[in-house]
């Protein structure tokens, strides 16, 4: 045990903690007004209703999940010591599956660095701290640039792009099956790209050979350009952000395929039935929105608007032609999913079977005991 601040658990709560379970709810600690009172990101100890030493986690008072283990024993010093251990394991497993620093460096508490989010960028490093990450920050930084020595470092935290380093005031070059993309740092979603949908774009780009293709939800365009530079015959990009939509007209020149790539600034949810009505037809649709439900409570609503996308997508698109449809959040995924799809179809008078699925690539691990983390699901549909 240490002097810093102890949190206590409800009791029985320790038995989750016992067999792995990494995070604890703010209803399951047995909170007093020191401990209400503590900022976001200290370091606590953690005991459980008897007063024994159960864990070392970051604390979080106003959130859902109140606390994040750092090691399921009490008194464990978080410093750059540790951190600098556990991002060198996340580093040799990237060096494992990747032959280019283009990849997810950090992946949370399934590298065992909970609340912490780092991308990698070839010599740039953009991190996504959580609030119960902040305590951290300073050590972080010193084991990131000790481990990878990034030429700059880009912090986000509570909606501030803090630089150590060099600002990129241009977007980076990011190489990806052949093409090229420019990613804005500073102005984009998340750190600027999804690594995630990788090995799905790849998919995507061989069901394009050929073909006219629809990109809905397009952002800076990674499948649309993909699609293009694989010998689409027509693309569609469409999304509701012009800066997004610049950065897909500008990767469609880099790429020599701005002659096949129209990018539509429009309100898809809005757009797609009328495109049904106009008769415009498509032998591929990929159909990527934002998260639509971050909340087990909202799920019916995502699953009923993922459904009606479905419908249109399957309106538009010619017999045998690809619906790739994807959720990015873990309160809508699995058969509940797929359902809503089939359902979609059938609405359309259409029928699926199942080509293609999986969730996010390998330098996005799922911690074994949070089914949470397995946040992407990504259907292929053969619609007839």
């Amino acid at each position: 045990m240490t002097s810093r601040p102890t949190v206590r658990l409800k009791r029985g709560i320790e038995h989750g903690l016992a067999r792995g379970l990494p995070w604890v709810y703010e209803r399951q600690v047995d909170w007093d007004d020191d401990t209400r009172g503590l900022a976001p990101g200290t370091i606590v100890d953690v005991l459980d209703s008897q007063g024994r030493g159960v864990a070392t986690a970051a604390v979080d008072p106003a959130h859902t999940i109140a606390l994040r283990c750092w090691a399921h024993q009490a008194g464990v010093a978080v410093d750059a010591a540790l951190l600098t251990q556990r991002l060198g394991a996340a580093l040799a497993l990237r060096q494992r599956l990747f032959d280019t620093p283009w990849y997810r460096l950090i992946h949370a508490d399934a590298d065992g660095l909970p609340g912490v989010i780092c991308d990698r960028f070839g010599d740039t490093l953009v991190v996504d701290l959580s609030a119960s990450a902040s305590g951290i920050e300073e050590p972080l930084i010193e084991a990131l640039r000790s481990t990878t020595s990034p030429k700059s470092l880009q912090v986000r935290r509570g909606g501030e792009n803090i630089w150590h380093g060099p600002e990129l005031l241009e977007p980076v070059m990011l190489p990806e099956h052949g093409a090229h993309f420019p990613v804005d740092l500073t102005r984009g979603q998340k750190t600027g790209w999804y690594y995630d949908q990788r090995a799905h774009r790849a998919f995507a780009a061989r069901c394009a050979r050929g073909a006219r293709v629809l990109d809905a939800f397009c952002y800076s365009g990674g499948f649309a350009i993909q699609a293009a530079t694989a010998g689409a015959t027509e693309v569609m990009a469409m999304d509701r952000s012009a800066d997004a939509l610049a950065l897909a007209a500008r990767a469609a020149t880099l790429n020599g395929v701005a002659d096949r790539v129209r990018c539509v600034r429009a309100d898809v949810l809005e757009a797609l039935p009328r495109l049904v009505t106009e008769a415009e037809r498509f032998d591929l649709a990929i159909v990527d929105p934002p998260p639509l439900a971050r909340r087990r409570d909202k799920r019916g609503v995502a699953l009923q608007a993922h459904r009606h996308l479905a419908r249109s997508a399957a309106g538009l698109l010619n017999p045998g032609g690809i619906l790739i449809q994807a959720s990015c959040s873990h309160a809508v995924a699995g058969e509940r999913f797929l359902k809503s799809l089939l359902q979609g179809l059938r609405d359309a008078g259409r029928a699926g079977t199942l080509i293609h699925r999986g969730g996010a690539g390998p330098d996005h691990p799922l911690h074994p005991m949070l089914p949470q983390s397995a946040y992407l699901d990504v259907v292929g549909l053969r619609v007839v």
